[in-house]
């Protein structure tokens, strides 16, 4: 399964998908998976198994980051940015 960075380049207002569509066609979880530079942590998040409905198991995914800090906060995508703010 890819791996989808986060951070790594630059902003984005959101993700791409395709991490998503791969696993609904194979059928397969996705593990969300975090390097917490905060912490120095790498934390591997509960899987999320998708429906197909992509607008209800984003918000899934995007929970598990909630206190999660990149190196380059300024990096951070959009929607990572309203967790973390949801939770001031």
């Amino acid at each position: 399964m890819p791996l989808q960075p986060e951070g790594t380049r630059q902003y984005t207002e959101s993700w791409k998908t395709g991490f998503y569509y791969l696993a609904v066609g194979a059928g397969v979880p996705i593990l969300p998976v975090a390097m917490d530079y905060n912490t120095k942590e790498i934390r591997f998040m509960s899987l999320v198994y998708p429906t197909g409905d992509i607008e209800a198991d984003l918000p899934k995914i995007y929970s598990q980051y909630k206190g999660v800090l990149p190196r380059h906060l300024e990096r951070l995508s959009q929607p990572l940015q309203d967790i973390n703010n949801a939770a001031e």
